[in-house]
């Protein structure tokens, strides 16, 4: 039986790229599967992305193991 991380999560458009054990903690890097998104400002889809930084989320334990997300955090140009 083939067992996904991605199954796991379940987060729509999300795929897991890496897991790592470090220090007890269990860390997944995620990848979104899209280039472009939804503007938060103006809502128009768009893949001209200022910068994608990662942040680190606390996601709820996994058999009494911390768990964190390394999500990418896209940020986009705001024009007029």
């Amino acid at each position: 039986m083939a067992f996904h991380l991605d199954n796991l999560l379940n987060i729509p458009g999300v795929t897991v790229e890496t897991c790592a054990y470090q220090n007890n903690e269990v860390y997944l890097t995620l990848r979104l599967l899209t280039e472009e998104s939804s503007c938060p400002h103006c809502g128009t889809q768009t893949a001209d992305i200022h910068q994608n930084r990662p942040i680190l989320m606390r996601d709820l334990p996994v058999f009494g193991q911390p768990v964190y997300l390394r999500t990418p955090r896209r940020q986009f140009y705001l024009t007029d």
